[in-house]
């Protein structure tokens, strides 16, 4: 795996450790239902996160 898609599921995987579920490709997160071109949490995980966290 390269050090994108790496970095990419990684991410997806800490999403999935916090409560995130994938949303639908328009979608900028690094939930993506296909390989995120961001691996970084974007303004919608945030939003999510501070919806089930506080």
């Amino acid at each position: 795996m390269r050090g994108h898609h790496l970095r990419a599921v990684a991410g997806s995987g800490g999403g999935h450790a916090l409560g995130l579920c994938h949303k639908p490709r328009s979608v900028d997160t690094v939930m993506r239902v296909k390989i995120s071109i961001t691996h970084l949490p974007t303004a919608v995980d945030k939003a999510n996160l501070k919806k089930l966290w506080g």
